[in-house]
């Protein structure tokens, strides 16, 4: 059992930090991961040294990922300004530079929660660069990104051979609700048995695009499944379909 998880006066944070300072890669890297709920800005400019500086890729990779968070704190205006015009500008920088694919691809990943100007022509350049990895970080972005004008471009690949390509693919027409996708995950949702990972992606899309086939679908697998899980993720859907009813019957008031 998870320790942090079960009692919630357990605090793993400070000897993260510790860890943030370790010799051994992997323990850094671990660091890194137990800090993802921190959202202490202070930890930016530990975090952007280890991404700029760090001998070892999976610790800058990982780093520039975890900046991430303070991205889109940064947009919510909950972070010190500075920090949030130096933290954006660093990871475009690491970016635009001659690092390694990896650490390049979690940078753009985390620029997707950002409204500046450039990110978008980053987010198209990956797209259409033949690279399956680089579409796969572009759409992962465009998941954060909260612009429907991408909406195009994640229908598209919805289509792909590429199971990472398709998988982040699903995961952004849920976080857009790109309505024209929901027949096409209807569909893939009926033709996925036996990969749990993606059938799940698939309903939690659908739960956040909505509407009545999708409400329907949901109550058919509630009767007929006979995985647990499965139905565990199902009622998380269903909640979430009320939730948006709710919100909809809300703003039209």
């Amino acid at each position: 059992e998870n320790v942090g998880e079960s009692d919630t006066l357990v605090n793993f944070d400070e000897l993260a930090k510790i860890g943030l300072a370790d010799p051994d890669p992997a323990v850094k890297v671990l660091a890194i991961r137990s800090l993802w709920e921190n959202e202490d800005h202070h930890l930016v400019p530990i975090l952007t040294e280890l991404m700029m500086g760090d001998p070892a890729e999976d610790v800058r990779a990982a780093a520039a990922f975890a900046l991430g968070k303070f991205v889109y704190l940064g947009e919510l205006e909950t972070i010190p300004e500075a920090i949030r015009i130096s933290n954006v500008q660093n990871l475009l920088d690491v970016l635009n530079s001659e690092e390694l694919p990896m650490v390049r691809r979690r940078a753009l990943e985390s620029l997707g929660f950002s409204s500046h100007p450039k990110v978008p022509d980053m987010i198209k350049k990956a797209l259409i660069s033949n690279d399956s990895q680089w579409i796969t970080s572009a759409l992962y972005a465009i998941g954060r990104s909260a612009d429907e004008q991408w909406s195009s471009f994640v229908l598209e690949h919805l289509k792909s051979a590429d199971s990472e390509i398709e998988f982040e693919a699903i995961r952004a027409a849920g976080e857009l609700a790109v309505d024209e996708a929901r027949d096409a995950l209807l569909d893939k949702l009926e033709e996925t048995t036996d990969d749990t990972e993606k059938r799940y992606a698939i309903i939690w899309a659908l739960s956040l695009i909505g509407g009545d086939a999708v409400k329907e679908k949901f109550a058919d697998l509630l009767e007929n499944s006979e995985d647990e899980e499965e139905i565990e993720w199902v009622e998380k859907g269903m909640d979430n379909l009320d939730l948006g009813n709710d919100l909809d019957n809300m703003s039209m008031m």
